[in-house]
């Protein structure tokens, strides 16, 4: 669907809204959408709240799971617009028609869906109460019955996404001293699906195995929070340990900034089995850094496809990462879209 919308106007100053779903921590592609969304809302001083879905309470944040159902629809009533951004798609239907039966607008936002043929039917039954739809890509749009403004989920780092501890400082530091590229790759999680790694951290681990690889780069790999597979992340480490690049391949756990490592690294790597609009790939569109991702999702422009699970042509195109870089400004700040369909839902009667 074709984003026609009215410009920015600070009409939004006089409505109250609602974000819904995982808020930081476990940092994750959909919680760190919302917390820069929200620090945007705030910048342009749009009265708002966060109803937070994760599993984890933050301080001073609506905590879905830790209120009442009084609590809830008091929330609700207080808004003007609610803005669903939920995975599950039987929650995604029950906010949507809790926040309809109070008289708010709801605008819903799909940034994947994995679900089975029920799921998206909710899904679908969800977007056509809504009053405004929001895909993050043209595929995903057609999953809501091709209705959706197709708005890519990227909003731009903020300056304090990008410090860094000092051990990874240092030790990215080294590498580059020592004359080797730095190549970045994350996960929110560390699995295996019907026995693939659903990330493809094993690819980067055999890519070392190229004396080309192995003499010219060094890898840092950040996995999130949310729970994983910790037998087969304790087996990926052992692998990287006893391979050539065992000193080269670097293993980060937690809420790490990885803005912060894209911006000292010199290659993105995106190997997934599945994916859908990956922030991390427009980050580092965004930093400047030659981006090779899987060709398992439809990859935003300036990304170097290589075929999925294909070892060989993953390194090949790490070899010749240099030809691939493009100009940042290739990448943009889609919270301005985000916030005219507030102002198309506030102004219609």
């Amino acid at each position: 669907m074709t984003l026609t919308l009215p410009p920015k106007t600070s009409r939004l100053n006089k409505y109250r809204l609602l974000l819904v779903g995982p808020f930081p921590p476990p940092k994750g592609g959909m919680s760190v959408h919302i917390d820069r969304l929200s620090q945007q809302l705030s910048a342009r001083s749009i009265e708002h709240s966060i109803l937070d879905e994760s599993r984890q309470k933050s301080p001073d944040i609506g905590h879905l799971r830790s209120m009442g159902l009084a609590q809830y629809l008091r929330l609700l009533r207080r808004s003007d617009i609610v803005h669903v951004h939920s995975m599950n798609p039987l929650v995604r239907l029950g906010h949507t028609i809790a926040a309809r039966m109070l008289g708010c607008k709801v605008v819903q936002t799909l940034h994947a869906d994995h679900s089975g043929r029920f799921g998206k039917f909710l899904l679908r039954l969800a977007g056509a109460i809504a009053h405004e739809r929001i895909a993050v890509s043209e595929a995903l749009s057609l999953q809501m019955g091709g209705a959706a403004h197709v708005i890519p989920a990227f909003i731009p780092p903020l300056p304090n996404e990008e410090t860094l501890p000092d051990d990874i400082t240092q030790w990215l530091a080294e590498q580059t001293a020592d004359g080797r590229r730095i190549i970045a790759l994350n996960a929110s999680k560390i699995l295996q699906e019907d026995g693939v790694d659903l990330y493809g951290v094993d690819m980067i681990i055999n890519a070392f195995a190229c004396d080309d690889v192995n003499r010219r780069f060094a890898a840092i790999v950040c996995v999130g929070n949310v729970p994983s597979d910790e037998e087969y992340y304790a087996s990926l480490q052992a692998q990287a340990a006893k391979g050539p690049a065992a000193d080269r391949i670097k293993f980060v756990r937690g809420e790490t900034n990885f803005p912060g490592v894209l911006r000292h690294s010199h290659l993105f790597v995106r190997p997934s089995r599945r994916d859908g609009d990956a922030i991390s790939l427009r980050e580092a569109l965004w930093y400047g850094v030659p981006t090779i991702a899987s060709d398992a999702a439809v990859r935003p422009h300036g990304v170097t496809l290589f075929p999925s699970r294909d070892t060989g042509q993953l390194i090949d195109r790490i070899i010749n990462a240099d030809t691939t870089a493009i100009p940042r400004e290739t990448q943009r700040d889609f919270s301005d879209d985000v916030i005219r369909v507030y102002s198309a839902v506030g102004a219609a009667t």
